[in-house]
């Protein structure tokens, strides 16, 4: 028999992506709309140039929710009004790093 380890359900801080040894860097920017062509491009520029893990954005005003990728491995998470009820306003977004997501449950 192969004998375990007490310390199996603990997690080693190294390998965590949040806590008190590792610096996260989150930046919230209304974006007052993405939905002309390019903006989610240029809000992924604006994440790489500040060196942010996570972008909370305001104001996204895309109808639904979702997760969608980006070029560079990044994700993006929106919810917005259902489809058909003035979908073209409010919303929120976030864009995480690869190594955010990692640290996303649900």
């Amino acid at each position: 028999m192969k004998e375990t380890s007490t310390r199996r359900n603990q997690t080693d801080p190294k390998s965590t992506n949040f806590g008190m040894k590792r610096i996260t860097k989150i930046g919230v920017w209304n974006v007052r709309t993405l939905q002309e062509s390019g903006r989610l491009r240029q809000a992924v520029a604006c994440k790489k140039s500040y060196g942010l893990n996570i972008l909370v954005m305001s104001e996204v005003r895309w109808s639904g929710f979702g997760e969608m990728s980006t070029q560079d491995g990044a994700t993006f998470l929106y919810s917005g009004r259902p489809e058909g009820e003035n979908a073209s306003c409010e919303g929120v977004g976030i864009l995480l790093d690869k190594e955010a997501k990692k640290g996303l449950i649900e």
